[in-house]
């Protein structure tokens, strides 16, 4: 089994954003899971066929979930079980707003 790179951006994903979905598939020797907080339908197609973990898909109650980041008291426990799964080597968030917004999961 390769080792696994969560590629995060909060919204997955912007159909202006191939590049991220092209840079995670090409990883060599890392296999991209893409991660955020919920999906953009307008590119979301762009991930068919490979790994995703979206907040909004693994918590019963994905606003309350969301608070609760926001208010740094910790991800939610559905969402950090799915994430951890993949037994990630890496987090590789775009652009600087969604590094913070990754934090949490790093620091988990």
């Amino acid at each position: 089994m390769s080792d696994h790179v969560l590629v995060f951006r909060k919204r997955l994903l912007a159909y202006s954003e191939t590049f991220i979905a092209d840079q995670g598939q090409y990883l060599p020797h890392k296999q991209a899971v893409f991660v955020g907080f919920k999906r953009d339908e307008s590119g979301i197609h762009l991930l068919d066929g490979l790994n995703t973990c979206i907040q909004k898909e693994n918590a019963s109650f994905p606003g309350l979930a969301r608070l609760r980041l926001r208010l740094g008291l910790g991800l939610n426990a559905a969402w950090l079980g799915a994430l951890r799964s993949y037994q990630p080597k890496l987090i590789h968030a775009h652009f600087g707003p969604d590094a913070l917004a990754a934090l949490p999961i790093a620091q988990s």
